[in-house]
């Protein structure tokens, strides 16, 4: 892709029991990957810090954590967010917002990391 290019982030929020299934949802339609916004696990995170050494977590589970995902910005894009939102729309009795944002490709290569 050239340096102009642009990616389409896509982030929804899911009960936590749905995580996997929608996972792969996205990754059929062609994502490489999806981030996991797991409140958990970045606590787990922050706990591994030297300032936080030995801390327990507070064993919260969250009933509903994000996911993050990647598709180029193309032509096919308005097709394939309308058949992600069909294909999770006939597991989850409540749909989710679809948040869509345009990410840089160069910001795009760090924002995945986060």
């Amino acid at each position: 892709m050239s340096s102009g290019s642009f990616w389409s982030e896509i982030r929804i929020e899911v009960p936590v029991e749905y995580g996997e299934i929608i996972a792969e949802i996205f990754q059929d339609e062609g994502a490489g990957g999806v981030v996991y916004d797991d409140p958990l696990i970045r606590q787990k995170v922050v706990l591994q810090d030297d300032e936080y050494f030995g801390k327990e977590l507070d064993g919260t589970i969250p009933e509903q954590f994000g996911l993050r995902v990647y598709y180029p910005v193309d032509d096919r894009l308005g097709e394939r967010v309308e058949r992600l939102k069909d294909k999770i729309g006939q597991i989850l009795v409540h749909p989710p917002v679809f948040e869509l944002k345009q990410v840089h490709e160069e910001d795009w290569a760090e924002a995945w990391k986060s």
